[in-house]
Protein backbone atom coordinates (compact mmCIF):
# COMPACT_ATOMS: atom_id res chain seq x y z
CA UNK A 1 0.00 0.00 0.00
CA UNK A 2 1.19 3.24 -1.10
CA UNK A 3 1.69 6.34 1.63
CA UNK A 4 -0.54 8.12 -0.24
CA UNK A 5 -3.40 5.63 -0.07
CA UNK A 6 -2.49 4.82 3.70
CA UNK A 7 -2.85 8.89 4.12
CA UNK A 8 -6.48 8.46 2.38
CA UNK A 9 -7.17 5.04 4.48
CA UNK A 10 -6.57 7.10 7.78
CA UNK A 11 -8.52 10.21 6.20
CA UNK A 12 -11.62 7.85 5.83
CA UNK A 13 -11.38 6.29 9.35
CA UNK A 14 -11.00 9.88 10.70
CA UNK A 15 -14.20 10.98 8.76
CA UNK A 16 -16.27 8.14 10.50
CA UNK A 17 -15.18 7.23 13.64
CA UNK A 18 -16.36 11.48 13.53
CA UNK A 19 -19.47 10.14 12.21
CA UNK A 20 -20.46 8.20 15.06
CA UNK A 21 -22.31 9.72 17.71
CA UNK A 22 -21.19 7.71 20.44
CA UNK A 23 -18.62 4.73 21.35
CA UNK A 24 -21.36 2.33 20.90
CA UNK A 25 -21.76 3.19 17.25
CA UNK A 26 -18.12 3.60 16.47
CA UNK A 27 -17.83 -0.24 17.67
CA UNK A 28 -20.94 -1.04 15.61
CA UNK A 29 -19.18 0.52 12.70
CA UNK A 30 -15.78 -1.39 13.49
CA UNK A 31 -17.70 -4.48 13.84
CA UNK A 32 -19.40 -4.00 10.78
CA UNK A 33 -16.31 -3.31 9.01
CA UNK A 34 -14.03 -6.65 10.25
CA UNK A 35 -17.60 -8.56 9.15
CA UNK A 36 -17.11 -7.59 5.41
CA UNK A 37 -13.25 -7.66 5.92
CA UNK A 38 -13.61 -11.71 6.52
CA UNK A 39 -16.56 -11.79 4.16
CA UNK A 40 -19.11 -13.19 6.95
CA UNK A 41 -21.72 -10.11 5.41
CA UNK A 42 -22.37 -10.06 1.75
CA UNK A 43 -23.93 -7.76 -0.06
CA UNK A 44 -27.67 -7.89 -0.92
CA UNK A 45 -28.39 -8.36 -4.63
CA UNK A 46 -30.46 -4.93 -5.76
CA UNK A 47 -34.04 -5.87 -7.08
CA UNK A 48 -34.69 -5.22 -10.85
CA UNK A 49 -35.92 -1.63 -10.49
CA UNK A 50 -33.38 -0.78 -8.37
CA UNK A 51 -30.75 -1.79 -11.00
CA UNK A 52 -32.43 -0.26 -13.82
CA UNK A 53 -32.61 3.20 -11.62
CA UNK A 54 -28.90 2.51 -10.86
CA UNK A 55 -27.99 2.34 -14.97
CA UNK A 56 -28.82 5.63 -15.75
CA UNK A 57 -26.69 6.86 -13.63
CA UNK A 58 -22.42 7.22 -14.68
CA UNK A 59 -19.14 7.13 -13.13
CA UNK A 60 -18.97 7.54 -9.22
CA UNK A 61 -22.59 7.68 -8.41
CA UNK A 62 -23.03 4.62 -9.80
CA UNK A 63 -20.93 2.91 -7.57
CA UNK A 64 -21.99 4.75 -4.83
CA UNK A 65 -25.90 3.31 -5.13
CA UNK A 66 -24.54 0.04 -6.36
CA UNK A 67 -22.83 -0.26 -2.72
CA UNK A 68 -25.92 1.10 -1.07
CA UNK A 69 -28.63 -0.80 -2.41
CA UNK A 70 -26.63 -4.00 -1.99
CA UNK A 71 -25.73 -3.18 2.28
CA UNK A 72 -28.25 -1.03 3.10
CA UNK A 73 -30.10 -3.36 5.79
CA UNK A 74 -26.56 -5.24 6.74
CA UNK A 75 -24.92 -2.43 8.14
CA UNK A 76 -25.52 0.43 10.27
CA UNK A 77 -26.00 3.75 8.53
CA UNK A 78 -22.22 5.31 9.30
CA UNK A 79 -21.09 2.04 7.86
CA UNK A 80 -22.90 2.35 5.19
CA UNK A 81 -22.01 5.96 4.19
CA UNK A 82 -18.51 4.86 4.03
CA UNK A 83 -18.41 1.90 1.42
CA UNK A 84 -20.45 4.59 -0.19
CA UNK A 85 -17.71 7.10 -0.53
CA UNK A 86 -15.25 4.26 -1.28
CA UNK A 87 -17.12 3.02 -3.53
CA UNK A 88 -17.47 5.99 -5.29
CA UNK A 89 -14.30 6.66 -5.75
CA UNK A 90 -12.80 3.28 -6.30
CA UNK A 91 -11.06 2.39 -3.19
CA UNK A 92 -13.01 -0.43 -1.76
CA UNK A 93 -9.72 -2.07 -1.54
CA UNK A 94 -8.51 0.58 1.22
CA UNK A 95 -11.24 -1.06 3.53
CA UNK A 96 -8.66 -3.50 5.77
CA UNK A 97 -6.54 -0.47 6.15
CA UNK A 98 -9.87 1.86 6.86
CA UNK A 99 -10.71 -0.63 9.84
CA UNK A 100 -7.29 -0.95 11.06
CA UNK A 101 -6.95 2.88 11.61
CA UNK A 102 -10.70 2.96 13.02
CA UNK A 103 -9.28 -0.35 15.83
CA UNK A 104 -6.66 2.49 16.82
CA UNK A 105 -8.79 5.87 16.90
CA UNK A 106 -11.28 3.67 19.18
CA UNK A 107 -8.83 2.22 21.05
CA UNK A 108 -7.54 6.06 22.04
CA UNK A 109 -11.09 7.33 22.63
CA UNK A 110 -11.49 4.31 25.13
CA UNK A 111 -8.47 5.40 26.91
CA UNK A 112 -7.07 1.40 25.62
CA UNK A 113 -3.35 0.95 24.98
CA UNK A 114 -2.45 -1.07 21.95
CA UNK A 115 0.55 -3.13 22.79
CA UNK A 116 1.61 -5.94 20.18
CA UNK A 117 4.91 -7.96 21.57
CA UNK A 118 6.83 -10.19 18.70
CA UNK A 119 9.09 -12.78 20.09
CA UNK A 120 11.92 -15.20 18.21
CA UNK A 121 10.30 -18.21 19.81
CA UNK A 122 7.50 -18.75 22.08
CA UNK A 123 7.34 -16.75 25.07
CA UNK A 124 6.34 -18.34 28.56
CA UNK A 125 3.27 -16.31 30.42
CA UNK A 126 6.04 -14.61 32.97
CA UNK A 127 7.93 -13.06 30.06
CA UNK A 128 4.74 -11.50 29.02
CA UNK A 129 3.38 -10.49 32.28
CA UNK A 130 6.73 -9.06 32.95
CA UNK A 131 6.21 -6.98 29.59
CA UNK A 132 2.77 -6.18 30.66
CA UNK A 133 4.16 -4.42 33.65
CA UNK A 134 7.12 -2.79 32.69
CA UNK A 135 6.11 -1.01 29.59
CA UNK A 136 2.76 0.05 30.16
CA UNK A 137 1.56 2.66 33.16
CA UNK A 138 -0.24 1.09 35.71
CA UNK A 139 -3.71 0.71 35.46
CA UNK A 140 -4.08 1.71 31.54
CA UNK A 141 -6.14 -0.99 29.68
CA UNK A 142 -4.42 -3.28 27.56
CA UNK A 143 -5.14 -4.80 23.97
CA UNK A 144 -2.29 -7.39 24.28
CA UNK A 145 -1.64 -9.47 20.68
CA UNK A 146 1.76 -11.73 20.82
CA UNK A 147 2.92 -13.16 18.09
CA UNK A 148 6.01 -15.45 17.09
CA UNK A 149 8.69 -14.08 14.22
CA UNK A 150 11.18 -16.52 13.98
CA UNK A 151 12.66 -13.91 11.98
CA UNK A 152 13.90 -12.10 14.67
CA UNK A 153 16.50 -14.72 15.45
CA UNK A 154 16.87 -14.12 19.58
CA UNK A 155 14.99 -11.81 21.46
CA UNK A 156 11.41 -9.62 21.31
CA UNK A 157 10.27 -6.37 19.54
CA UNK A 158 7.36 -4.39 21.49
CA UNK A 159 5.35 -1.99 20.05
CA UNK A 160 3.14 -0.20 22.24
CA UNK A 161 1.01 2.41 21.05
CA UNK A 162 3.34 4.28 18.42
CA UNK A 163 6.74 3.64 20.05
CA UNK A 164 8.88 0.65 19.49
CA UNK A 165 11.04 -1.07 21.47
CA UNK A 166 13.42 -3.35 19.74
CA UNK A 167 15.57 -6.08 21.73
CA UNK A 168 16.04 -8.93 19.07
CA UNK A 169 19.02 -9.75 17.28
CA UNK A 170 18.13 -9.22 13.88
CA UNK A 171 17.15 -5.72 15.04
CA UNK A 172 20.82 -5.33 16.40
CA UNK A 173 22.35 -6.62 13.44
CA UNK A 174 20.39 -4.25 11.43
CA UNK A 175 21.46 -1.58 13.18
CA UNK A 176 25.13 -2.78 13.37
CA UNK A 177 25.21 -3.47 9.88
CA UNK A 178 24.09 0.31 9.45
CA UNK A 179 26.48 2.06 11.76
CA UNK A 180 29.60 -0.15 9.78
CA UNK A 181 28.05 1.38 6.27
CA UNK A 182 28.58 4.91 7.88
CA UNK A 183 32.24 6.59 7.35
CA UNK A 184 33.52 6.64 10.77
CA UNK A 185 33.75 10.38 12.30
CA UNK A 186 36.62 12.83 12.54
CA UNK A 187 37.83 13.45 16.41
CA UNK A 188 37.42 17.27 16.68
CA UNK A 189 40.32 19.60 17.34
CA UNK A 190 42.71 17.16 15.05
CA UNK A 191 44.00 17.13 11.06
CA UNK A 192 44.31 14.41 9.08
Amino acid sequence: MTAREMASARAYARAAMGACATLQDSAAMVDDLGALERGERQPESPSAETLAAIESLGGPARRARLASAGWRDRVTPVTLRLLEALASRDELHLLAAVRAHCLTLQRRAEGRVAVVAEFAAAPDPAAVALLRDRLVPAGAPLDVEVHVKPELLGGFTVRVADRLVDASLAGRLSRLRTALAQPPAQPTGTTP
